[in-house]
Formats: C-alpha cells, sequence, structure tokens
C-alpha cells in the first residue's frame, strides 16, 4: 500500500519493516518483538493524519517512517525526562549534567535544585537556581540535536567539525535509570570510535 503525498513514497509496510527487509536480506530472523515493534510501528504510522507524519519525520530528521517511529518511541518511552546542566559552586567544581523525570519544567528545576542543595550540604536559594541552565525536556533534546541515532540525542551536549559530544558523567534522577545507564554507555562507546 502505497502512502498518497507521503514524503517518503516508498510503501509504509516497507519503510517501517525496514528491520524485516534487513533481516531478510542477511537472512537473520527477526525476534517475536522485533516484529511485534515493526507492526506497531506500521500501525502507528498508517493511523497518523498527515501534518503529524510530517512533524515525526522533521523530529527524527529522515524521510523514513521507520526513523520516525523510533523518534516516536523514544519520546514516549521517556516522556517525563529532563536534562539540565548545573554549573559548578567554585571554581574547583565541574559542571554537572543531571537527568530528572518531573511533570512540568518547573518540576523538574525544584527537583534538580533540591539534589544539588543536599549533595553541596546548603539550603535551595537563587543563588543555586541561577546555576542551572539549559533545561530541556525530551522533545527538545530529541528535535535539536543531531546524532543519527536517535536514542543517543537525549545524551548529546554539543556538536562540532569533529563530531558530537555527549554527557561524560550524568547524574540520574529518575525511579529507573538502568535503560538510560545502558544508553548512556552506548555513548561512551561512540565516543572512543570517534
Amino acid at each position: 500500500m502505497l502512502v498518497a503525498s507521503s514524503p517518503c513514497p516508498v510503501p509504509v509496510s516497507r519503510a517501517l519493516g525496514a528491520v524485516a527487509m534487513n533481516a531478510a536480506r542477511t537472512e537473520i530472523s527477526l525476534t517475536d518483538e522485533q516484529r511485534r515493534d515493526a507492526e506497531l510501528g506500521m500501525a502507528w504510522w498508517n493511523n497518523l493524519p498527515e501534518y503529524s507524519r510530517a512533524a515525526w519525520l522533521q523530529k527524527a530528521k529522515s524521510a523514513m517512517p521507520a526513523a520516525a517511529y523510533a523518534a516516536y518511541k523514544v519520546t514516549r518511552d521517556y516522556a517525563l525526562l529532563y536534562r539540565a546542566f548545573v554549573e559548578p559552586r567554585d571554581w574547583r567544581g565541574t559542571e554537572l549534567t543531571i537527568f530528572v523525570e518531573a511533570c512540568s519544567r518547573a518540576h523538574a528545576l525544584d527537583k534538580i535544585a533540591r539534589a544539588i542543595a543536599v549533595l553541596e550540604g546548603r539550603e535551595v536559594d537563587s543563588d543555586l537556581r541561577d546555576r542551572i541552565y539549559n533545561l530541556s525536556d525530551i522533545q527538545e533534546l530529541v528535535g535539536e540535536h543531531l546524532s543519527e541515532d536517535i536514542e543517543l540525542r537525549i545524551f548529546e551536549t554539543s556538536s562540532g567539525p569533529d563530531g558530537n559530544c555527549y554527557a561524560r558523567e550524568p547524574i540520574f534522577l529518575v525511579a529507573k535509570p538502568d535503560a538510560l545507564w545502558r544508553l548512556w554507555a552506548k555513548t561512551q562507546r561512540t565516543d572512543r570510535q570517534s
């Protein structure tokens, strides 16, 4: 089935089933989970209105529906995730990169400020809050950064002619940090390969 006026004139089942096609070409079988994920992706794409398709493709920085679905999954799985940087208290400290789960930007700022106050053994005040900057939610992190691997965009701190830079020593203030630690470990392998 071809999708009319789609930015990608490839059959949706083929485009989202890229994993399945690659597996068939290389004679690798899909796991049930991969097959189910590809089917969910096809259903998700087929049910999107055209303007949403365009928005997700733009967010993924790709013309492939599979990339749009990957961007959607990251934002869905980490919907409450925020990232911020915290300037050191004085010249001897180091800048911190903190990830926190919060229901709003204000809630994220408050959680980060309270955590820093505990780490520094002090009260939360305006000076401490002023040291927290570039607070971004998951949508902003996925949409603004350049890594080809959409999940790694969460950890991207900058990019330049030498490649992307990722958070070096993140602090995770989340209920279940395991998945984030695994993703972050991938950035360290990516940094070494560059």
